[in-house]
């Protein structure tokens, strides 16, 4: 099963991200969307579970959508924040945490062992790096791959 993670988009999907994104089985957005086209457009490419970031709560934007989420795909359960840090406690039932906000990519483990997943932002980072999305790959109930892509 193939999964695209995003974050931070801060407006329109650009169409280079669309094409990176097609061909997902489903989508992980962490929010700061800021545009109401970004869902639908996220939701045409494959099944989207996308959760408010701060900037699409002070806004008003996507106001049906939860803060946080968590979703089972591929026999793996994803919890969906836009916001994370220590403060957090990594529930028992989750095996990967998808989180945005920061705009700095990540790939690591947390102290309770659990995938902590943030795909940057694809227009702007706080790193230096460029801009980007995740491609996860999941199989037989395992992530197999993280792999993140330039946009």
């Amino acid at each position: 099963m193939r999964i695209g993670i995003i974050s931070d988009i801060h407006g329109p999907l650009p169409k280079s991200v669309a094409r990176v994104l097609t061909g997902c089985d489903a989508i992980l957005c962490a929010g700061d969307m800021e545009d109401e086209s970004t869902l639908p457009a996220l939701e045409a490419i494959a099944p989207t579970t996308a959760v408010r970031g701060n900037v699409d709560v002070d806004g008003g934007l996507y106001p049906e959508l939860p803060t946080l989420a968590t979703v089972d795909l591929g026999g793996i359960r994803f919890l969906v924040t836009h916001s994370y840090g220590d403060a957090l406690p990594t529930p028992p039932d989750v095996d990967a945490i998808v989180y945005g906000h920061t705009h700095i990519r990540h790939n690591i483990r947390n102290s309770a062992g659990t995938l902590c997943i943030n795909p940057g932002s694809i227009v702007r980072t706080h790193d230096g790096t460029n801009p980007s999305c995740v491609i996860a790959q999941v199989e037989n109930g395992t992530i197999a791959s993280v792999e993140f892509v330039d946009v």
